[in-house]
């Protein structure tokens, strides 16, 4: 994860690279976010727990690629 942050890092300037960087932040803004909720979708998990954990997850790593840009 940290090479791809120290790509995005240093292209950070570019509009496209900023613009993701502003979704990423947007969307996974808390565990509750429209990211972590698609991630859950996606995987399609019934339970509950897993749903949950899965969503924690998503953010989790998210927000450690972004706390490395």
């Amino acid at each position: 994860m940290r090479e791809l942050a120290a790509a995005w890092k240093s292209r950070r300037k570019e509009k496209d690279v900023a613009r993701a960087i502003e979704i990423l932040t947007d969307k996974f803004a808390g565990v509750d976010g429209f990211g972590p909720g698609h991630v859950v979708e996606f995987h399609g998990s019934a339970d509950a727990e897993t749903q949950a954990m899965q969503a924690r997850r998503a953010f989790e790593i998210v927000q450690q690629f972004l706390s490395c840009l």
